[in-house]
């Protein structure tokens, strides 16, 4: 290999490392606080109105629980929905041990992002994922089954301007495209959100994200390009080697 070929993929590497969309993400919550800590400043969370009492951080994740009859569990930024043509994407990595929805069987752990004029959730039971209202031509849910006991990385992201077309990812893999059918004043959120008092969940979130942008490609992990980096030196080496021979 050439000295201009290792320059230009050791530039390649800046682009990547420059250009990552780890620096476009507006928040990252990486579980190990409770999201409404007041130490996180202007990056907490807001919770239901009766609170989290029984859930804690476990090591760096945060474990959700509802085991009460009197309250959901959910968290969320933005009381007031992002103006209307927001661009959204929302990661976060879960697993969810239990979901006793009761009576109300269409909600239960999840996850969303909202505009004013569109909307995109995707709900998780501990063997399934609801991703869709609707299959194509049909009216039937569209659920993937999943072992969610098992932690997954699911990504959201909603176009911005008038396109109301969505798309859900699932480590890393496309699993379901969409168009928004209205809005809501939520925000961004996530955790328990079934609304009736028989409702019970038990999930983990090892970390939760947004941006306002679309975000729809796989982040780079910093831990990659590192591991690239590092490729990049040893095959640099010789050639600087040979070079100081000279």
């Amino acid at each position: 290999m050439n000295h201009n070929s290792i320059r230009m993929m050791l530039l390649v590497l800046g682009t990547l490392i420059c250009g990552s969309q780890v620096l476009a993400w507006d928040l990252s919550y990486e579980g190990n606080v409770m999201p409404s800590a007041s130490q996180l400043g202007t990056s907490k969370w807001s919770e239901t109105p009766r609170g989290l009492p029984d859930s804690s951080t476990d090591g760096d994740v945060l474990h959700l629980v509802d085991n009460r009859t009197d309250r959901t569990v959910y968290l969320w930024r933005g009381a007031v929905a992002f103006p209307a043509g927001t661009p959204l994407t929302m990661e976060a990595r879960v697993k969810v041990l239990a979901a006793d929805t009761g009576s109300f069987p269409s909600w239960a752990v999840g996850l969303g992002i909202s505009t004013v004029n569109k909307s995109v959730w995707i709900r998780l039971w501990p063997d399934r994922v609801w991703v869709g209202e609707y299959e194509e031509g049909t009216e039937v849910p569209v659920y993937v089954p999943v072992d969610m006991t098992q932690f997954h990385t699911f990504r959201l992201g909603s176009l911005g301007g008038s396109d109301p077309k969505y798309n859900i990812w699932m480590d890393n893999e496309l699993i379901y495209s969409g168009e928004s059918h209205g809005g809501a004043y939520y925000g961004v959120q996530f955790g328990g959100y079934v609304p009736r008092a028989e409702a019970t969940s038990d999930s983990y979130w090892d970390y939760v994200r947004y941006s306002t942008e679309y975000l729809p490609l796989p982040v780079p992990e910093p831990s990659a390009l590192i591991t690239l980096a590092g490729g990049l030196g040893a095959l640099a080496l010789p050639l600087l080697r040979r070079k100081r021979r000279r």
